[in-house]
């Protein structure tokens, strides 16, 4: 069995508690969230521009906190997902758990990490997570059917 997650009472100034459950086991964790910008489910990176340096109060599901997080505009590229060309936004990130760099696009309206590289304080970040067990990618493919 995985780890299923919820939030709940995401609202801003009140205080925010996630239910895990694993095994059969359920833990709720308690955190204050003042004054933050989005989740760090929300992929804010999607909006990055050419050249854009973005630092936001996020907050962590995964470590149950609020972090300051600066977001990093590296690239973009393009990729066809289901027949239709589609802008990949190449970007880094960094706070006080994590540092990654992310390949994130937006289908059907939906944000969808492509690839991920980096280390994560929790561990539930692994790196095979893009690369699905197989040896490193060279490059990002150019077609998902």
């Amino acid at each position: 069995m995985g780890l299923a997650c919820g939030t709940h009472m995401l609202h801003p100034g009140r205080r925010h508690y996630l239910r895990c459950r694993e095994r059969g086991k359920t833990e709720r964790k308690e955190f204050p969230a003042t004054n933050y910008h989005t989740t760090n489910m929300e992929y804010p990176e999607v909006t990055l521009t050419p050249g854009e340096v973005r630092k936001m109060r996020v907050i962590d599901l995964e470590n149950a906190e609020a972090v300051d997080r600066e977001y990093r505009h590296v690239a973009e590229e393009q990729m066809v997902i289901s027949g239709r060309p589609t802008r990949v936004v190449v970007s880094d990130a960094t706070d006080n758990n994590a540092e990654y760099r992310r390949w994130t696009a937006v289908v059907n309206g939906v944000p969808v990490v492509i690839r991920q590289e980096g280390k994560e304080k929790t561990g539930l970040f692994n790196p095979a997570y893009s690369r699905c067990g197989r040896p490193r990618l060279p490059s990002l493919p150019r077609h998902i059917p």
